[in-house]
């Protein structure tokens, strides 16, 4: 079967060149390739196609692949923002054999992952602080006032028991490749807020940092996700002491 047979065939972005980089022969993947999600203006593509050819990356990889046999690269180009092309040649004879890929969304997937990893490391690094800063209190004296004690074991549990739900969260996403479950129950501003400040208490004695509440005596009861919510708050608090 000769190249030319292979051409409609094959689902990829693929043209035919002679060793100068002219364009023979293409298939109708190679437009695909270079147009937007859902776009039909084949002008546009047309256009952009214009512009790989003339692309100094480009002749560059032709006379790579022309000594070499293969070559291969990914272009960021400036006449298409935003999107990201993986191209190689091969070379059989007189003929250079061209594949276009758009693996920009392979990038944007690459980028999600590496924020969501940000992401939970720093939901997982609050709760690892706490229980760090109350077993060192516990560690420098805190042990000898029974009140103390009970405080600082108190917000080791709690903090322990939010790293088990964390835990538990990822699972559900990583298992089933959908969003966090929300947990909704009834509770007050007053009484979460109170667990934050007894959490990066230790924090801001360390910073010299005062931590006060003041909340209104007729604030209602909320219903949602307390977990979330108390996540919110202890990295405003948590900012708001590293800033000050």
């Amino acid at each position: 079967m000769g190249n030319q047979t292979l051409l409609p065939v094959m689902h990829h972005g693929i043209a035919l060149l002679d060793l100068d980089g002219k364009l023979e022969r293409q298939n109708e993947f190679l437009l695909d390739s270079l147009g937007e999600p859902g776009e039909k203006n084949s002008g546009e593509k047309e256009k952009r196609l214009g512009f790989l050819l003339e692309d100094p990356a480009f002749h560059e990889l032709v006379q790579q692949a022309k000594e070499s046999g293969f070559a291969e690269l990914e272009l960021l180009p400036e006449w298409w923002e935003g999107q990201h092309l993986s191209m190689s040649i091969a070379r059989c004879g007189d003929i250079l054999t061209l594949t276009v890929m758009n693996i920009t969304p392979i990038h944007h997937l690459a980028s999600m992952e590496q924020d969501f990893v940000a992401n939970v490391s720093h939901e997982l690094r609050t709760p690892l602080t706490s229980i760090r800063m109350a077993a060192e209190s516990l560690q420098i004296g805190a042990m000898g006032s029974e009140h103390m004690r009970a405080k600082f074991l108190s917000n080791i549990q709690r903090e322990a028991d939010r790293l088990t739900r964390l835990v538990n969260e990822l699972l559900v996403v990583a298992n089933l490749h959908g969003r966090p479950v929300m947990h909704k129950n009834i509770f007050t501003f007053p009484e979460l807020a109170g667990e934050v400040i007894a959490t990066l208490q230790p924090h801001a004695d360390l910073n010299s940092v005062d931590l006060r509440l003041e909340c209104a005596d007729d604030l209602p009861t909320y219903n949602g996700d307390r977990d979330r919510l108390h996540q919110v708050l202890i990295n405003l608090v948590d900012n708001a002491i590293k800033f000050t």
